[in-house]
């Protein structure tokens, strides 16, 4: 019996033991185990949500990377967090520099990365890294590339509800730069100058409600702000067309029913975040402390 076919109380350092021996399922249940732990780390180290959104998975791949490297000398979450603390310094020092992907950059760290990696292709459909080589070893012929992602929820791989096409830039020419939203920043690039790679790479988005209902009402509430500060006005149809409406398309239209149970749960759930954005939208628009103007409304009509 694997390692990872025993109880989930398995201690790290063995599971970190059977991943270094080649056991793809001890891997995921090691980086589902200190997921929280490294995502809460860049909160408290970056100041922002956002940052921290970002820099928890590009942790995780230095953990995956660096693996082998770990020798039970100490507890496996006290080498996990040295790997994410140095991270994250070397992340402050140039936060700009940082978050652009350069070709140049991006070659060197992932050569550098995969000299161990028969556990790094775990986290990429065959075929990715080589192209992403391949791509770096030749002159570029675009500014930047899509990435497309495999995305997990709740366990499940999520084959339709739209996610199938879920892309993001992830390589690209240190000239763009992001555009400033609060929420699901992307880098700037006319699109006659974006190419696609044909692989795909593992993406682990919700693993619990808990975690989806904290993040995703976090994402509302930054949302909501991007929608004020463009002008847009809340309505009660805005609250309930938007939610309907993404409800219907994930479900119906982008085949959601496929993926079962998980995809009707996903798309309850995402309706219910594109309503919350409206409905932030809406509690940010109201009048300034509406409970005094309430308050004296009926002071008002006490003295009458």
């Amino acid at each position: 019996m694997n390692l990872a076919d025993q109880p989930e109380e398995q201690p790290l350092e063995q599971l970190a033991a059977a991943a270094n021996r080649g056991d793809p399922r001890a891997l995921e249940r090691l980086l589902r185990a200190v997921h929280d732990r490294v995502y809460r780390l860049a909160v408290r180290m970056t100041a922002r949500p956002p940052d921290a959104e970002d820099a928890t998975p590009e942790i995780l791949i230095l953990v995956i990377t660096r693996l082998s490297t770990y020798r039970g000398e100490a507890a496996f979450t006290t080498w996990v967090h040295r790997v994410a603390v140095n991270y994250l310094l070397d992340r402050s020092r140039n936060s700009v520099e940082r978050l652009e992907m350069t070709f140049d950059r991006f070659a060197a760290d992932l050569l550098d990365r995969l000299r161990s990696a028969g556990l790094v292709h775990n986290a990429f459909k065959p075929g990715t890294v080589e192209q992403v080589r391949q791509v770096l070893a030749e002159a570029p012929r675009f500014d930047a590339y899509w990435i497309y992602r495999r995305n997990f929820f709740l366990g499940k791989e999520i084959r339709h509800s739209g996610w199938n096409s879920d892309k993001v830039i992830r390589l690209f020419q240190k000239a763009h730069r992001y555009k400033e939203l609060t929420v699901h920043a992307e880098v700037v690039v006319p699109s006659e100058k974006v190419g696609r790679l044909k692989g795909r790479f593992v993406h682990y988005t919700i693993d619990s409600l808990d975690q989806f209902f904290e993040k995703r009402m976090r994402y509302a509430a930054w949302s909501s702000a991007d929608l004020d500060r463009r002008g847009v006005k809340a309505s009660g149809l805005q609250i309930l067309g938007h939610g309907t409406w993404n409800f219907f398309r994930q479900f119906v239209l982008r085949l959601g029913f496929l993926d079962g149970v998980h995809g009707l749960v996903l798309a309850i759930l995402y309706s219910y975040y594109t309503s919350a954005k409206y409905i932030r939208l809406w509690e940010r628009q109201l009048p300034p402390n509406p409970r005094r103007g309430i308050l004296n409304q009926g002071a008002v009509r006490s003295a009458r």
